[in-house]
């Protein structure tokens, strides 16, 4: 039986693969990627983000581009398509009819997975670890783990600095994930500033120009112009602090799902990785609490019409209004309050109730 379950959603990998390979190619940043890479691996790997300003990506995800050939990495991120969603399914309260999670698991991986391949395909293996790192952070508030929280975030913010925005999930486990999260953090990103502190903070800043269709373009900055030094902070300031807001009313799926649309929303490029986190993060919102994924279906309607902006820019108003919704679609749901001192071994899998 647990081979069966181990396997289950393994045909939505396979189709994930398929779908990658033979996905038509606009934009991909898979050669930024798998030249940063080759740097990492060499002797100037600690000045890889001065050289590539445009890497705007972990070491983890970099050091994976670098290693393997663009064909074995997009198995690899289809293949990792099957334990995501086994992860969806355990994240959900125990008391929940196992049928009824099955069903929203199902529903929602088959909706993931054309938005999986899109990870695939562009080189956005970050994009994949960032959410195995939320869905990781989502289990150890289910567990009271101040350990799997504080490593499920290390996981993360190697992978991608954008994960900052799921800090917040770590503040109801304690002192001891907090700790475990700094020190990870501070070891991956440290290095890399101090070997070239000037080069660093300039590629931090954001080197993407405004792109035609994102919230920049509509109030009034030109396309193809830089974008303002402030969007970065905004966007993950802004998203940690929606993110703490459900934290605190002990909501916290909705709250990775808040935050990560406040990025999508105020990005100058109206990427369609980043719609595609938001389909992968309205699954963690619906799952234990709606048979049918509607969250994640309104994902996957604003990945839809992001795959369009870039032939018709004028769709970059519904993508926005799409991602607003995002978090008002979620199901309203509160859990028992986890204790600040957590531990691996302490108390029962935490249920939720949905209140709407």
């Amino acid at each position: 039986m647990r081979y069966v379950n181990a396997v289950k959603w393994l045909p939505l990998s396979l189709v994930c693969a398929l779908s990658a390979f033979g996905a038509p190619v606009f934009f991909t940043d898979w050669h930024i990627a798998r030249s940063a890479g080759h740097t990492l691996l060499s002797g100037d790997a600690l000045s890889v983000y001065a050289d590539h300003p445009l890497a705007q990506m972990g070491p983890l995800a970099l050091l994976v581009a670098g290693l393997l050939p663009k064909s074995a990495y997009i198995v690899l991120v289809a293949l990792l398509l099957t334990p995501f969603l086994q992860l969806c399914e355990s994240v959900a309260p125990r008391d929940v009819p196992k049928s009824r999670v099955a069903i929203c698991t199902g529903l929602g991986g088959a909706l993931l997975v054309y938005p999986w391949a899109d990870f695939a395909e562009q080189g956005h293996i970050d994009d994949v670890l960032v959410l195995f790192g939320c869905a990781l952070m989502l289990k150890a508030l289910q567990r009271r783990s101040a350990v799997l929280g504080g490593a499920a975030f290390a996981l993360a913010v190697a992978a991608k600095p954008t994960a900052l925005i799921a800090a917040p999930l770590l503040l109801p486990l304690g002192a001891t994930a907090v700790s475990i999260a700094a020190a990870s953090t501070a070891a991956v990103w440290l290095p890399f500033a101090l070997a070239d502190l000037h080069g660093f903070l300039a590629s931090g800043k954001g080197v993407i120009d405004v792109r035609a269709g994102s919230l920049l373009d509509f109030v009034g900055y030109d396309p193809g112009s830089a974008t303002p030094w402030w969007v970065r902070a905004i966007a993950l300031g802004g998203g940690a602090l929606l993110c703490a807001v459900f934290v605190r009313r002990r909501d916290p799926a909705r709250g990775l799902l808040a935050g990560f649309a406040v990025r999508a929303f105020i990005d100058p490029n109206p990427a369609t990785c980043y719609a595609a986190t938001l389909v992968a993060l309205g699954l963690f919102a619906d799952v234990g609490v709606r048979r049918v994924p509607w969250t994640a279906a309104v994902g996957m309607l604003g990945w839809m019409v992001s795959w369009r902006i870039i032939l018709w820019p004028r769709l970059g108003w519904p993508r926005l209004v799409l991602t607003a919704l995002s978090p008002v679609a979620a199901p309203r749901v509160r859990r028992p309050p986890v204790d600040g001192a957590a531990r691996e071994s302490t108390g029962e899998p935490l249920t939720a109730h949905s209140s709407g």
